[in-house]
């Protein structure tokens, strides 16, 4: 964080604040919902430039600066990386507006794997959503057809995203967490050792008829649980 942020943070945040005011004088008569959506608006830009220049403020996004014992290293060989220029990124966030990432590029000298290291650091996943809306877009995917979780990015966060996006990370979602179910149930499965294997229990089950009110009768299930010693 440095003194220029802070300044182009405070002259947005005045920007808006004048703006919400100027509309609103504009527009006397305007619904409650009006007021929300132009609020909500101006407010999802501010965000997405306060977690454009938050995100930005990472040391490593100047990591081609440091000293080579200090630089973001191979996650296969541990080798200090070697810089091959800067890329830029652009991803949606609420409201459709865009946070943009410039971030260098690294590859290792070693074994040639190559990486952008702010990427790691921030956590941000292949393609062209920030984590927040691609987590959304999942969970509504889930739970209903990709098209209309399209239709509902649009018209509940102002996310335009095609079908074809919504059903890759979808899919790629639940390829990962099967895969961590998988390797769940392989170690649930391990053998355990004689000693701790606990003594068996016995069920019994059993059910019965009773009066409810206005002569109605419910079944009541019971079960009776005993460990043989």
């Amino acid at each position: 964080m440095n003194e220029e942020m802070d300044q182009n943070w405070q002259a947005l945040s005045q920007e808006i604040l004048l703006g919400m005011k100027a509309w609103r004088l504009a527009h006397p008569k305007a619904t409650l919902r009006e007021i929300e959506q132009e609020v909500n608006a101006r407010m999802d830009r501010l965000g997405a430039q306060l977690v454009q220049d938050a995100a930005q403020a990472s040391s490593t996004t100047e990591w081609t600066t440091q000293p080579v014992s200090q630089r973001p290293t191979c996650s296969k060989c541990g080798t200090p990386l070697v810089s091959r220029g800067s890329r830029s990124r652009r991803l949606q966030s609420r409201g459709g507006q865009s946070v943009e990432l410039k971030r260098s590029y690294g590859v290792c000298p070693t074994c040639g794997v190559g990486l952008f290291p702010l990427d790691h650091e921030l956590d941000v996943q292949e393609g062209s959503l920030t984590p927040a809306q691609q987590e959304r877009l999942i969970l509504l995917a889930s739970w209903m057809p990709f098209a209309r979780a399209c239709e509902m990015m649009t018209h509940l966060l102002g996310v335009h995203v095609s079908e074809a996006t919504t059903r890759r990370h979808t899919y790629t979602a639940g390829n990962a967490y099967e895969a961590i179910q998988t390797a769940q149930a392989s170690d649930d499965a391990a053998p355990v050792e004689s000693s701790a294997v606990p003594a068996p229990m016995m069920v019994s089950p059993d059910g019965a008829l009773v009066p409810l009110v206005d002569g109605v009768w419910g079944e009541v299930k019971a079960a009776f649980l005993a460990l043989s010693m």
